[in-house]
């Protein structure tokens, strides 16, 4: 490699011999070794080298400049501590300060029964000297931390700022808002049902928990143990019991209730044994009944609303339908009564009596009241006779009532 060179040339070609040359080389770094060479080309020998010794040389180091060291009380606070979180502020710099001042940057370290974990420290992003907080992220829980204040300095500053008092604080432990015991118990038990109820969620319910399953099973020794799951869902409106149906009289179970978190996760509680009364024990067993029923004081007397109503809608039935077939029976007995009416020419007795009109008879085939021959007959009119019977006129005349 060759060395770097710089050349130079004299004011008219001409060496001076009554003065010294004198150049200034540069950049050149402080305490480096150097070697230097001086050589003079000659034009007219065809730039002849006339060159002289190497020559060693150091640089100098630079100046060390004392800064005066200040200490400040940038009066660390921390606020809103939490189990993850805590708020430091400070105080601002004054103008006699913030000359001096780039930046600043939190330093925290973990402490455990007064000793650093770590000797490295966490650090902040780089904050402008004009911030006075920030609010420290991911701390562990129940964990005591020690700040400190980094003062960045301009470079070449006269003044070395430092921050001479630390903040000790300690995160606030964790509590677990869905670490409670879920507890079932027993209200009721016959021959075919169980009521129970659940303790421990805390209020609103709907806020901790999702949805109840409840699960249960024979477990007698001829019983099939298959596991009969029920699902309750939580909208902190109905209380929190359940009642269970369709159980078999006179048989053990085991009972337990699995809850559905809102966070995703499982809370199951103890498990509850109970024997349904046999038919010795209870003789009113009521009759089985199909499905789930919760134990609602309202229930009994919607069931009665309801009776009462198809009640009432039965005996609005039965009345139309009445009004109908007398309807419909006034009808028929019209169309099946006949009445025949017979005009007949006056007879000779009926003459020597003075009688000028003729007879008429008028009989009801459909009535035997019509039909009997000595019904009494009527006058109308002058001389005209009615009689009510089914024999004609025309036969004999003994057979007329006086």
């Amino acid at each position: 490699n060759s060395w770097p060179r710089t050349k130079f040339e004299f004011t008219e070609n001409l060496l001076p011999l009554e003065t010294s040359v004198s150049r200034i080389f540069g950049p050149l770094e402080p305490e480096t070794q150097y070697f230097f060479r001086s050589a003079i080309f000659v034009k007219e020998c065809e730039d002849i080298l006339i060159s002289d010794d190497i020559k060693p040389f150091r640089t100098p180091s630079l100046p060390v400049v004392q800064a005066e060291t200040v200490y400040l009380d940038m009066q660390l606070n921390a606020s809103q501590i939490t189990t993850s979180e805590a708020m430091i502020e400070w105080r601002h710099f004054v103008a006699q300060e913030k000359v001096f001042v780039d930046g600043v940057q939190l330093q925290y370290w973990m402490v455990d029964n007064g000793v650093l974990v770590s000797q490295v420290p966490q650090t902040s992003p780089l904050l402008h000297r004009d911030t006075t907080y920030h609010n420290l992220l991911n701390l562990k829980p129940n964990t005591e931390y020690e700040i400190n204040l980094d003062v960045v300095q301009i470079e070449g500053a006269e003044k070395e700022l430092y921050s001479d008092r630390k903040l000790n604080f300690k995160t606030l432990p964790f509590v677990d808002i869905y670490d409670f015991d879920l507890k079932v118990e027993l209200v009721d038990v016959n021959g075919y049902s169980a009521v129970i109820r659940w303790l421990g969620p805390p209020e609103p319910e709907q806020k901790y928990v999702t949805i109840f399953r409840i699960i249960y099973y024979a477990d007698g020794p001829n019983s099939i143990q298959d596991e009969i799951s029920l699902f309750k869902i939580s909208d902190g409106l109905s209380s929190p019991q359940i009642n269970i149906t369709s159980l078999i009289p006179d048989t053990q179970y085991k009972l337990w209730i699995e809850a559905y978190l809102t966070n995703g996760k499982t809370l199951k509680s103890n498990v509850a044994d109970f024997m349904t009364l046999g038919f010795s024990s209870d003789s009113n067993l009521a009759l089985p009944s199909t499905g789930l029923e919760e134990n609602d004081p309202t229930l009994t007397s919607d069931n009665e609303a309801y009776f009462y109503k198809v009640m009432v809608a039965m005996a609005i039935i039965a009345c139309f339908a009445l009004v109908a077939f007398l309807i419909l029976l006034y009808f028929y007995m019209h169309q099946n009564i006949t009445y025949t009416v017979t005009m007949n020419k006056p007879s000779k007795e009926s003459k020597k009596n003075g009688s000028k009109g003729g007879s008429v008879t008028v009989s009801n085939s459909s009535d035997s009241m019509f039909s009997n021959s000595g019904y009494r007959s009527d006058t109308l009119g002058s001389g005209t006779s009615v009689e009510m019977n089914s024999i004609d006129n025309n036969a004999n005349g003994n057979n007329k009532l006086p």
